[in-house]
Parts: structure tokens; C-alpha cells; sequence
């Protein structure tokens, strides 16, 4: 006998409890090669993929909303998400390059960020992509948090906007 639809107010099991909305980017960190030479460190960055995974080590079931690129640094971050139990499955493909994030440590320790995001995936993430994901908010009981006075954080203005 069939399960048949599940009811509206349900979501079905393999649901994420959490869907991270934003950027997900390599941040290029100061390093030096085996023989002394200045080089960067390509490490997976952006305060969504950090939320987003953070959340899988701690076994949330947790998704990252993000446009990914195709790219080798796209690879890294799929691989970094996978490895940390993040699910990929609301991650949309690009053929755009990955947002960089060049870091440059001062004197005092702390950090400066300088963005390659011009016509990047990152930059690319729009309302109407969602249309793209098989279930949407409407659809979705997580997705009408607005109005059920449940907190929802946003750390990254929506629709992205370009600083660069």
C-alpha cells in the first residue's frame, strides 16, 4: 500500500533541519613554500559555508542554499562541505569562477580581506534561481518562519549586492 502524499504540514524525513543561505568562497591565507617563497593557502571560507558546516560536524542535519563553481576551488569547497556531513543538495552548479578572498595578516594580528568577486558564482545567487530547488518556501513549513515569530540570522544582504 502507498504511503501516498505527505501532508502539508509535514516535511519529509531526508529534509535538512537547516538550509544556510549565502556565500561560499576560498579565502587565500599568507603561506610560505619549502623553500621560504610568500604563497597562498587555498582554504574554504565565507561566513554561510562556516555556519553551514560547522553545523554538519555537529550532526545538524544542515544544507548550504549557494552557487557553486565548477572550478577547482568549487571542488574544494564541495569537498570541504561533504567532509564536514553538509549536504550538497541545495548547493546550484555554476559555470561562473569562484569568489577569492585574498587575507593579509597586519602587524597586530588581525585580518584584512581583499574580494575577487566580479562576475563570480557567489555573486550570481538570486531569488529566482530558487525555483530551481524542489521543494519551495511556500511549500516548505521551515520556510514560513517569517511569520510563525521563530528568529531566522542573516548575515549577507539579500539580493547580494556588489561592493567591487
Amino acid at each position: 500500500m502507498s504511503a501516498g502524499p505527505e501532508p502539508a504540514d509535514q516535511e519529509p524525513a531526508d529534509q535538512p533541519a537547516v538550509v544556510v543561505a549565502g556565500d561560499a568562497l576560498v579565502d587565500l591565507t599568507p603561506a610560505r613554500t619549502a623553500d621560504g617563497a610568500a604563497a597562498f593557502q587555498p582554504r574554504p571560507g565565507g561566513s554561510c559555508l562556516n555556519v553551514a558546516a560547522g553545523l554538519g560536524r555537529l550532526r545538524v542535519p544542515t544544507a548550504l542554499l549557494a552557487r557553486i563553481s565548477d572550478d577547482h576551488f568549487g571542488d574544494l569547497l564541495r569537498a570541504h562541505l561533504a567532509a564536514s556531513g553538509t549536504r550538497l543538495t541545495h548547493a546550484l552548479p555554476a559555470s561562473d569562477p569562484t569568489t577569492l578572498a585574498a587575507v593579509q595578516l597586519r602587524e597586530d594580528g588581525s585580518a584584512a580581506y581583499f574580494f575577487y568577486a566580479n562576475g563570480t558564482a557567489d555573486r550570481g545567487l538570486r531569488p529566482e534561481l530558487l525555483a530551481a530547488l524542489s521543494r519551495t518556501a511556500a511549500r516548505c513549513p521551515r520556510g514560513r518562519l517569517c511569520t510563525s515569530g521563530r528568529w531566522i540570522c542573516c548575515s549577507k544582504p539579500w539580493p547580494p549586492r556588489s561592493t567591487d
